[in-house]
Parts: structure tokens; C-alpha cells; sequence
């Protein structure tokens, strides 16, 4: 239970928010590097596709992909259409919780997601000035709030993980009290028993 149904977890849900601020920091550099722009457009794209991995083939097929895949899994809670960090975790709900918390995750990520596109239709509007207001808004609605409230949930969800690795090893540790004087003892007893 320690290793596969909560550290495994526990670490990809790691995994999904270092790359989550890495994805995070590409969509601010396509603001204020427009000579990359598209660099790093594909790189936000590339690591969008490791928390959540669609069939889309660029950001602006990914919302429209990560809606179907979260439609199929309203529907019917066993299909989980979409793999990367967040689908493998989806597919898990070993803990008390763990299923809400995912749909949380979820449904904060895509508003995120839904504030990226905002961002980039606004730069290519041609307004840059409000398009970097609005990436790095803590206002409601703003993406820099929408991003704030994904991570919060997937630290909320990253506790329950840990909660349940260290639970499980107390009680693996609690099934193995006693047992560290028996051995030596039948180590002795056998001694013993050859010498007879």
C-alpha cells in the first residue's frame, strides 16, 4: 500500500506540478520573448501534454480535446480517455477522497488552461499590455489566481497521498513490532539444537 497505492502517486503528483510551474514560466516568456514566441508556445504545449496527454496537436487543439476527455469521464467515472500525470492518477483512487480531489484538480486545470488561450488571443489581438496583465492577474478570473488555485488542489491532493504512504507505513511497522527478537532467539535455539 506504502509504495503502490500512495508513494508512486504521491510522486507523479510532484512530477505534475514541477512541470506545471515550468509550463507556467513558458507561457510568460511567450509574452516577453516574442522572438520565441513559438518556442515557447510548443513548450507549453509539450508539457501541458505530460500533465494531461490528449490527441491535440498544438494549444489550440488541446481545450477542445481536454474537454472531451473530461466529458467522457463525467459520463462514465471508469473511462478515462486522456493519460500524462493527471489521467494515471484519475484512473487511482485508492484513499478516502481521492476521487473528488482529482475532479478538482481537474476542473481548476482546465479553467487554467481555458486563461492560457485568453492570454494568447489577446497577444495576437495585438493588446500585449492586457495580456500580461492578465497572465499575471491574482485577481479572480485571472490566470495568475487560476494557476494559484490548480496548484492549491493538487497540494491538496499531493497531503491525501503522503497522509496514506505515511499511515501505511506506521501500520506496516505496527505488524512488525515484536518480530525483532524472535530471530535471534531461534538463531540461538538452533545453535543449541545442532550442538545437542
Amino acid at each position: 500500500v506504502a509504495k503502490e497505492e500512495a508513494f508512486d502517486y504521491a510522486v507523479a503528483l510532484h512530477q505534475a506540478r514541477a512541470v506545471g510551474y515550468d509550463a507556467n514560466a513558458d507561457e510568460r516568456r511567450y509574452l516577453v520573448d516574442p522572438d520565441r514566441a513559438a518556442r515557447y508556445e510548443a513548450a507549453f504545449h509539450a508539457k501541458s501534454q505530460q500533465i494531461v496527454r490528449t490527441d491535440a496537436a498544438g494549444v489550440a487543439q488541446y481545450d477542445r480535446a481536454l474537454a472531451a476527455g473530461l466529458d467522457a469521464y463525467n459520463a462514465d467515472h471508469r473511462t478515462v480517455t486522456f493519460d500524462g500525470f493527471l489521467g494515471r492518477v484519475l484512473r487511482h483512487t485508492a484513499f478516502a477522497g481521492d476521487r473528488a480531489f482529482d475532479e478538482r484538480v481537474l476542473t481548476r486545470y482546465r479553467a487554467y488552461q481555458a486563461a492560457d488561450r485568453r492570454i494568447r488571443a489577446l497577444n495576437t489581438s495585438g493588446d500585449l499590455e492586457a495580456a500580461i496583465r492578465f497572465c499575471t492577474s491574482v485577481a479572480p478570473g485571472g490566470s495568475g489566481a487560476l494557476f494559484a488555485e490548480y496548484d492549491a488542489a493538487l497540494g491538496d491532493l499531493i497531503a491525501i497521498n503522503e497522509r496514506a504512504f505515511g499511515d501505511a507505513v506506521t501500520a506496516g511497522d505496527d505488524t512488525l513490532a515484536g518480530w525483532a527478537w524472535p530471530p535471534p532467539v531461534a538463531a540461538v535455539v538452533v545453535a543449541l539444537l545442532v550442538l545437542v
